[in-house]
């Protein structure tokens, strides 16, 4: 088995590459392949930010690149598709694939499997001719478990932000005359590149950090580079104008142009459940003390400084973003946009947006939906802050998605969940003056936490279905998933269910799902959960007439939660989940508020395509 080695000195790198030189001028031609993600959120597609931003600083580099949009292709609208891509690979016409990887089963998909699938048909392809290119990847799932992915097809894996690491391996690979070119090339001179993993010649793993994230690269990447380029945004608006049902059913007003922005380099907080806090400084982190050779609750070594755009940048993204591509709406994408600072960000942003409103420099009715954390919105005395909601309000934050996950003291603080400064009667209270300053908030809850009681988890979900009944949004995950790079992924304590795909070796590869529940009332809901979701989910979208559209956000959760009760062997419950139910199909319950998106919570990708014969293909989720 392979282990690592120690890291090698740090003092010869400087600003992500090595001291020592070499003349990367004199370059062979080269082609590049990006391979987006398939998230399959059929009420929310978006561009894959990350991969289109790639493929543009690759092209504003004189770099030669395609885009293969796996989204897109879904609904035909795609200018390479996966039978395309297969036919250059045959005829040896690209040298390098980037591939947007992940890890996350829903209903019966793991979508890590359909990356393992569809790489090793590539290679396959590219036997035909003999040319191999060289596979790499990056992003939370691929460096936050960086040794299986290399182990299953990738040669190369980026840490931390891509564009510029990325454009260096590209560099240096076409320096090498074409005829020479294969993997074990690169990596021969590849320690010259900060924020890197692969295996050695040696075949020992190799985990090379990536320097810290200052303001000046952030400010680079997020704020001045995506306006040189044109991202795909209306072909997009139209995917969701196309395929969607009766997204006027949701508590809040759906916006389709709506935009998404990245405004904070990291998310600060330490929930155990959660991989998106530890990416950044994990990338940055020594060789040596990596999560991934750590049992037990842990946190990453590395050190990152939050960086974040102030409210001045704010706006000039959201203004070129509105003169550019006719946005009326802004997700502002950070897993907790409004992370409370010394500048006081978000209080700053909403004068500005107040004033930009009435000088009529900003539509009065553009919207604004973003991510938060219940502490954001309580003073140093766990007081509601009425005036930062009132504000937020006032300028325009129709609907707030607020990080709750379940509303049992006894659990918020636990390892799985951990999250600290509150409790449940404070994100009661903050929803509840949400909502009577016309805000919708979206409540996020997890169902399969592993601690959970059956009574717990029921008083969690009566206390969301009354926030539905009152006017909110539902966003439901239905397990706690084991997701690479979180605090507790892996960690010797909780029960974890697997995956097993077969390599085309023969050899079973093992591959985390989920965290299973102790009570066993409730392991044996979260088990069968997604197949009785689905049946009822069949039901309503037969009832609704919507045939083959992507059903509205909130009615998905709704339904999968009506089928709990049963599930749990509380049918007593049952007539009140179906009468809220009933209501949301009737367009009740929205709390006569008309604000905006509903939102994609926790950033990571999604995709459904049900393979049961009875059920319908209509691509939905029942976690986001």
């Amino acid at each position: 088995m392979t282990k690592n080695t120690n890291n090698n000195s740090s003092s010869k790198y400087k600003n992500g590459t090595a001291n020592k030189k070499k003349d990367l001028n004199k370059q062979y031609s080269g082609k590049v392949l990006l391979i987006t993600g398939a998230t399959g959120l059929g009420f929310n597609y978006a561009p894959h930010f990350g991969m289109y931003q790639i493929f543009n600083y690759l092209k504003h580099n004189n770099i030669s690149a395609d885009i293969y949009d796996r989204d897109l292709e879904l609904f035909k609208k795609a200018k390479i598709y996966e039978n395309d891509v297969i036919e250059s690979l045959k005829k040896g016409e690209y040298d390098i694939i980037g591939i947007s990887v992940a890890q996350d089963r829903v209903l019966g998909v793991q979508k890590m499997i359909a990356d393992l699938e569809l790489i090793f048909k590539m290679r396959k392809a590219a036997e035909v001719n003999g040319k191999i290119p060289m596979f790499v990847s990056g992003g939370q799932a691929a460096q936050l478990n960086y040794k299986q992915w290399l182990d299953l097809g990738i040669d190369l894996i980026v840490n931390g932000y891509g564009e510029k690491t990325f454009y260096d391996i590209c560099n240096r690979y076409f320096n090498i005359p074409e005829k020479s070119r294969k993997a074990s090339e690169l990596i021969k001179v590849i320690e010259e590149v900060r924020g890197v993993s692969y295996k050695d010649e040696k075949n020992m793993y190799r985990y090379i950090p990536a320097p810290a994230v200052d303001e000046k690269l952030f400010k680079e990447l997020f704020l001045k580079f995506p306006q040189k380029y044109e991202i795909p945004h209306k072909i997009f608006w139209d995917v969701v104008r196309e395929n969607n049902a009766n997204n006027d059913l949701g508590a809040s007003e759906f916006v389709v142009e709506n935009v998404r922005l990245y405004t904070t380099s990291h998310c600060p907080r330490r929930c155990g459940f959660c991989n998106s806090g530890q990416f950044l400084p994990e990338a940055s982190a020594s060789e040596d003390d990596l999560m991934i050779d750590k049992k037990g609750m842990r946190f990453s070594s590395g050190k990152q400084k939050l960086v974040q755009l102030n409210a001045k940048e704010l706006m000039e993204l959201i203004m070129f973003n509105v003169k550019k591509y006719g946005a009326k709406s802004v997700l502002f994408s950070d897993d907790d946009f409004a992370l409370k600072s010394k500048h006081n960000r978000v209080m700053e942003f909403c004068k500005l947006v107040m004033e930009y409103k009435q000088k009529g420099l900003l539509d009065k009715n553009f919207r604004f939906n973003c991510q938060t954390h219940v502490t954001d919105w309580l003073t140093n005395y766990k007081e509601v802050n009425t005036e930062l909601i009132e504000a937020v309000a006032k300028a325009g934050f129709g609907s707030i998605s607020v990080g709750v996950e379940t509303f049992t003291d006894r659990v918020i603080g636990l390892p799985s969940i951990n999250k600290m400064g509150y409790k449940s009667k404070h994100a009661q209270a903050v929803l509840n003056t949400m909502i009577n300053n016309g805000i919708v908030p979206q409540v996020n809850v997890i169902l399969g936490v592993p601690e959970y009681t059956v009574d717990d988890l029921l008083i969690t979900i009566d206390i969301a279905l009354d926030f539905i009944i009152k006017g909110c949004d539902l966003s439901l995950s239905r397990q706690l998933l084991a997701l690479p790079g979180a605090p507790i992924y892996e960690d010797g304590i909780h029960k974890v269910v697997y995956d097993k795909w077969i390599h085309p070796n023969g050899t079973e590869v093992k591959i985390p799902d989920y965290f299973v529940p102790n009570d066993p009332k409730i392991a044996y809901a979260m088990e069968h959960f997604d197949v009785e979701a689905r049946k009822e989910l069949d039901k309503v979208i037969k009832k609704m007439n919507w045939g083959k559209k992507g059903p509205p956000k909130r009615v998905i959760a709704v339904v999968a939660v009506s089928c709990l009760p049963r599930l749990l062997g509380r049918d007593d419950l049952s007539p009140k989940y179906y009468k809220v139910l009933e209501d949301v199909l009737a367009g009740k319950l929205r709390g006569n508020k008309e604000v905006s998106y509903p939102l994609d919570i926790q950033g990571i990708d999604k995709e459904f395509k049900a393979k049961e014969e009875n059920f319908s293909d209509v691509v939905i989720d029942t976690r986001v």
